[in-house]
């Protein structure tokens, strides 16, 4: 009888680890999925980045941006800005792509600075080319990688193509170098430049059939932060080497926008001109709704209203803004990236 009990001693024993067991394993799953689905308040941040989500409107929507009304939640997908059909326009009878599909950007750090960090709203541009434009690739020219979980989040998000350059050393200041660095790639590879902070709102097909196309910003510059061009353009060989033979370090855009804009109107053959790149220095598109429905992109000129140190804002801060730059937030990273996680 003794071993009788001690066999059955034995049975209950292993039975309690087996539950001890299950347990543990079920704590453990528990606690993974809660840090995966952003429920640890610490990593609520990283949480839309490392695994986009579709947001819920449970979620804490706290913008500290003074002066930038709140964004009504029962308007959520609600665009209060006018936005043009994507679709392609009708080409010109024979016409012929000159131009190819690669979007091309830039980013310079400067010397011996560290890698500069990517942040929130410099995903937009590029999220924004991927969807609209459809490009056959789309190409990082930089003297080192981004950094920040930001440039984490695009990278897994944008097929992006890294080419390490090194800065022209006879430029001023980082962003004459890249002013430079983007004429070198499209001369190179030919394609469409952006700027980081450029929102591609309509296919460009029109513009590829040209050999160069530029967007004016008033009337005797143009705006660089857009250029498309074909492959060895005669143009943008001429515009290189006025960074040579008269390059003016202390004007910020002498050689970026008044050269080519003279060019430009003495060659309309080689360069076309349009005035359908939404580019004002106002903050309009981040208090209010405009319309965008005649124009193929927007430029946000970022630098302009948003400072060197400004909060730490998450997807969901952006998106929330009742306004065009909200719209823009939602439209391009709530409903493409985290719609698709």
């Amino acid at each position: 009888m003794s071993a009788r009990k001690g066999r059955g001693g034995g049975a209950g024993g292993h039975y309690h680890v087996l539950l001890c067991a299950a347990l543990l394993c079920t704590v453990v799953v528990v606690a993974t999925l809660w840090v995966i689905t952003g429920g640890a308040t610490s990593g609520r941040a990283a949480g839309y980045v490392t695994k986009p989500r579709p947001f819920s409107r449970h979620d804490s929507f706290d913008c500290r941006c003074p002066g930038i009304p709140p964004f009504d939640r029962s308007r959520w997908g609600v665009y209060g800005t006018t936005f043009p059909d994507p679709a392609p326009l009708p080409p010109p009878d024979g016409a012929e792509f000159l131009v190819p599909n690669l979007i091309h950007y830039v980013w310079l750090s400067g010397g011996g600075a560290p890698a500069a960090e990517i942040e929130l709203p410099h995903l937009l541009g590029p999220l924004s080319a991927l969807a609209v434009l459809r490009p056959r690739r789309i190409m990082l020219h930089c003297d080192r990688k981004p950094t920040g979980t930001w440039w984490d989040a695009m990278f897994r998000a944008v097929p992006v193509v890294v080419r390490v350059i090194r800065a022209h050393a006879a430029a001023a200041s980082p962003e004459h170098a890249a002013d430079i660095a983007r004429l070198d790639a499209l001369i190179e590879y030919g394609g469409v430049y952006l700027d980081f902070d450029v929102v591609a709102l309509r296919s460009l097909d029109a513009w590829r059939r040209r050999p160069c196309t530029l967007a004016r910003e008033g009337a005797t510059l143009v705006n660089s932060g857009v250029i498309v061009a074909e492959r060895n353009s005669s143009f943008l060989r001429r515009w290189r080497a006025s960074y040579d033979a008269d390059y003016r370090p202390e004007s910020w855009n002498y050689n970026s926008g008044a050269v080519p804009m003279r060019m430009a109107e003495r060659d309309p053959e080689q360069c076309h001109l349009v005035d359908t790149v939404w580019q004002r220095y106002d903050p309009a598109i981040f208090r209010g709704h405009v319309d965008l429905s005649e124009f193929y992109a927007c430029h946000l000129f970022l630098w302009t209203w948003f400072p060197t140190r400004r909060p730490k804002l998450r997807v969901c801060d952006h998106a929330l803004y009742n306004s065009t730059f909200g719209d823009l937030m939602r439209r391009f990273y709530v409903e493409s990236v985290c719609r698709e996680a």
